[in-house]
């Protein structure tokens, strides 16, 4: 009995020894040649990496991209604005979200629909005290099909594509002593046609009371509100603005106080690049490394090339389009819009955890308008800190001049070209008071007021300027304008 048992141990120990010396030769470097991803040849490999490897955490740009830019919350004399980046958001938005949820979802709430024209629109949005005015303004940070809109946000089907062809802001406005009738704005983005829909909403009421709750006033105004929308009021008669405001850009006479920042290269010449590498499905064995005068590393095989510049941006090239990085999820055999743009964000993401693997990846998706394209896409993206964008210039006699924090280059579902610009940015202790709203427009007016055409400032927003020069960023005001690709910006003297 005891010969027995030593032998059925001796067998357990040998069969135990046989699977680790396996696992070492499968997963080692022994048989692979080093850096080879093993997981990559694997059909299921998102299965396998989340076996075998840790999750890198991030936040992910598309969940951001999915919730409003801003909602901006008017109760007669009462307004507050609140950005996705606010602790106090989440309230607001998850009303919102309810709300979207059930109406958009089943044309049966709808009771009735009409076309209206501008001047509702912006009366609705009025902080108006006589008139008791209530409303939510919800505003996304691009604009989308209806389509897109209803992927990107949950819902599985929307009547919205039988109604408009894009959507970007919206208004809920109940109405009534009780917000007994319940209306929905929606401002085509394409052509600026406004339909007015009458919803039946169930949660109404629920709705209305949280907005007649809003007591406080951030003591903003719209652009509109000011006279700074075009309009001819108190500057006489025939004289022309030459500057003007998109209507509903959000303007505080109030200073507010922000931190610096800095910014640092993280990738390091001895750094090891075989993550790198693994996200872009390279062999280790099948690339040819070499290291140029100016520093850049460059990593060579048969159907494409990565290229490390030494200030930070990392290029990637195809050599043809059907031999790029495929981003299509498992079984998909078309390129969706929202396959491409979801895929093309999760590699982004990939890039960024495999080089900074201890800071979450906050980005945000940059574009006017996301469509459906048979000849590829050009997604961009941009860091944010702690809710304010840092405009990127990665300038370089090395590289073509790099505007965004990431370019990416789909066709066909497949990364033709990757750039981006990889930084590591900290918050320091210090703050400073910005310049007021109403300071900013007046400097920048003064600096667009000998140009000959009538200009208009599409967006105002406070942000981190990064040129890889300077080592701690303070924020300016920059202004976006209609038409031009380049930011003006202002800064107190």
């Amino acid at each position: 009995m005891k010969k027995e048992k030593i032998k059925t141990g001796i067998l357990i120990a040998l069969l135990l020894n046989t699977l680790i010396l396996t696992a070492n030769v499968w997963f080692g470097s022994g048989l692979w040649p080093h850096g080879y991803d093993f997981f990559i040849s694997l059909p299921n490999r998102a299965f396998f990496s989340q076996l075998f490897r840790k999750n890198q955490p991030y936040v992910s740009p598309m969940e951001t991209l999915a919730r409003p830019q801003r909602l901006v919350v008017t109760n007669g004399a009462n307004r507050a604005v609140y950005y996705n980046s606010d602790a106090s958001y989440a309230p607001f938005y998850e009303s919102v979200k309810d709300f979207f949820y059930v109406t958009l979802a089943d044309e049966s709430y709808i009771s009735m629909a009409t076309e209206v024209q501008d001047a509702e629109w912006y009366d609705v949005l009025r902080n108006d005290e006589i008139l008791d005015t209530r409303s939510v303004y919800v505003e996304y940070s691009t604009a989308f099909s209806p389509k897109l809109f209803a992927q990107i946000t949950g819902i599985a089907a929307t009547w919205l594509e039988n109604r408009v062809s894009s959507v970007r802001d919206f208004i809920i406005a109940p109405v009534g002593a009780e917000g007994e009738d319940m209306l929905l704005y929606i401002r085509e983005y394409d052509t600026g046609r406004i339909m007015k829909f009458y919803m039946q909403y169930p949660g109404k009421t629920a709705l209305y009371q949280k907005i007649a709750s809003l007591s406080e006033d951030a003591n903003y105004s719209y652009a509109f509100e000011l006279n700074l929308h075009d309009s001819q009021v108190g500057i006489g008669e025939g004289v022309e603005q030459k500057v003007v405001m998109e209507p509903l850009i959000l303007i505080s006479p109030r200073k507010t106080e922000s931190v610096t920042i800095t910014a640092e290269n993280p990738i390091t010449p001895s750094m090891d690049m075989d993550a790198l590498l693994s996200v872009f499905r390279y062999r280790q064995r099948a690339v040819n490394r070499y290291v140029t005068t100016d520093g850049t590393t460059h990593f060579v095989e048969n159907y494409g090339s990565i290229h490390i510049y030494p200030d930070g941006v990392v290029e990637y090239y195809a050599v043809e389009k059907d031999k790029g990085v495929s981003i299509l999820p498992a079984g998909a055999s078309a390129a969706t819009l929202y396959d491409s743009l979801n895929g093309a964000v999760g590699f982004a993401a990939q890039v960024w955890s495999s080089l900074v693997p201890d800071i979450p990846f906050d980005a945000l998706v940059e574009a006017e308008r996301l469509e459906e394209s048979p000849a590829g896409y050009l997604f961009t993206l941009d860091y944010y800190m702690e809710g304010t964008r840092i405009i990127t210039a990665a300038q370089s006699e090395t590289h073509s001049p790099l505007q965004h924090a990431v370019e990416i280059e789909v066709q066909d579902g497949r990364i033709v070209r990757y750039r981006h610009f990889i930084r590591r940015f900290t918050a320091t202790d210090t703050k400073v008071l910005n310049p007021a709203m109403l300071e900013a427009i007046d400097g920048i007016y003064a600096q667009l007021a000998n140009e000959e055409e009538k200009i208009q400032i599409t967006d105002l927003f406070l942000g981190y300027i990064e040129n890889a020069t300077d080592a701690e960023k303070f924020p300016v005001w920059c202004a976006k304008l209609a038409g031009k690709e380049s930011l003006v910006y202002y800064t107190a003297s």
